[in-house]
């Protein structure tokens, strides 16, 4: 049966001497190991403290980068609470730590608990002995914060008793300080098509699973098949001066799981590099989270460069790739996949209107703070 544990990373809560008396003397890692030194590794790691009621029976801690890599020690449970889950729960609580999402590698070293560990998808390395490490599925983002153990000591996901599906996105312009974007209507053909024409090589279109046109008759055409439906949901993006500069969709829209994606982002030259073209995207995340979205997705051919560098400017968290996925064009297209979540979602909102504020730029609109660099200090937080 699993006790009814809490796991704190409040390091004032940890009972030191205990921690000390257990590594010193009973564990076979630590044999001998000083008070002063136990202190000084707690005063450097993120640590894990087990409580039953006021009274700690487990610890462990990780030393970590923040960037790349962590490693998990000195982790145990008082052998009278063993056997009720009390391991899983600090391991839960491990991998579920925000500055431990995103790493390239985790890594421990254990004698005889590989079962345990195991759970959480660490293998046993070549060399050296009693060596595990688990690289997280291209940062996966982890565990989320409250999933829990049941009876039967195994993970499962946390519960969502207030949430309900939210509705598909209605058909509402979503105005903005910059710009506006709207639903797509084929009045905005016209412009569009000669936004995309200064594009004169075509690299605009490489990625995409359509174009170039060589007509306005043609883009048209793709316009009145393509844009017009509920799923994707096309919209227009247009400048201050109301002139339709790009597109942009909300697609693979599924209510019933609270997940919805960006997709056929096809800014124009005029469009490309500009606050317009930001606030579209935080425009268009803002709706989707207002709606009630768990999850906001953002996809696109692994070896699109720039596509991917926007996913991480915009706040989205690199999920993984998805090989030999599809077929585009007669190639084959490897997927990227990069996601943000609701949970997410209010810092990283923060952060795009601290770097949309009219103070963040000078008077010839050169910017003081990148987004990039603001969401970079975001996920060191």
């Amino acid at each position: 049966m699993t006790a009814l544990v809490e796991i704190s990373t409040d390091r004032t809560r940890l009972d030191v001497a205990l921690i000390h008396r257990y590594l010193s003397t009973e564990s076979y890692w630590a044999q001998g190991r000083s008070r002063e030194v136990v202190e000084r590794s707690i005063a450097n790691s993120i640590c894990f403290g087990a409580y039953v009621g006021s009274e700690q029976v487990g610890f462990a801690r990780v030393a970590t980068d923040h960037a790349v890599f962590a490693y998990i020690m000195d982790v145990f449970v008082l052998p009278e609470h063993r056997a009720a889950g009390i391991a899983s729960q600090l391991m839960m609580a491990i991998m579920a730590h925000p500055d431990l999402q995103g790493l390239r590698l985790i890594a421990l070293r254990t004698r005889d608990a590989h079962a345990l560990y195991a759970r959480f998808g660490f293998a046993a390395a070549e060399s050296p002995e009693y060596f595990m490490v688990v690289q997280p599925p291209a940062a996966q983002g982890g565990f989320a914060p409250d999933v829990r153990i049941n009876d039967l000591d195994q993970p499962i996901g946390f519960t969502l008793s207030s949430w309900s599906p939210p509705p598909p996105p209605p058909r509402e312009p979503m105005p903005g300080r910059y710009c506006c974007v709207l639903p797509i209507e084929e009045r905005f053909a016209s412009d569009l098509f000669d936004a995309y024409a200064l594009d004169r090589e075509g690299k605009n279109w490489t990625y995409l699973a359509y174009g170039p046109f060589a007509t306005f008759e043609e883009y048209r055409t793709w316009m009145r098949e393509s844009c017009f439906g509920s799923d994707p949901f096309f919209y227009a993006i247009l400048d201050g001066e109301h002139r339709p500069l790009g597109v942009a969709a909300h697609m693979r829209i599924q209510p019933s799981a609270g997940s919805i994606e960006v997709g056929h982002v096809n800014f124009s030259p005029r469009l490309q590099r500009s606050r317009v073209a930001t606030e579209a995207m935080y425009l268009m995340a803002q709706r989707a989270f207002a709606l009630g979205y768990r999850r906001y997705e953002w996809k696109c051919d692994a070896l699109n460069r720039p596509s991917r560098a926007a996913a991480q400017r915009f706040g989205f968290t690199f999920e993984g790739v998805f090989r030999q996925a599809t077929v585009a064009k007669g190639r084959n297209r490897d997927t990227a996949w990069y996601s943000m979540l609701d949970r997410e979602w209010p810092t990283i909102s923060d952060v795009f209107e601290r770097w949309l504020a009219p103070e963040n730029f000078d008077r010839d609109g050169t910017q003081r703070s990148t987004l990039s660099d603001l969401m970079a200090r975001r996920r060191r937080l």
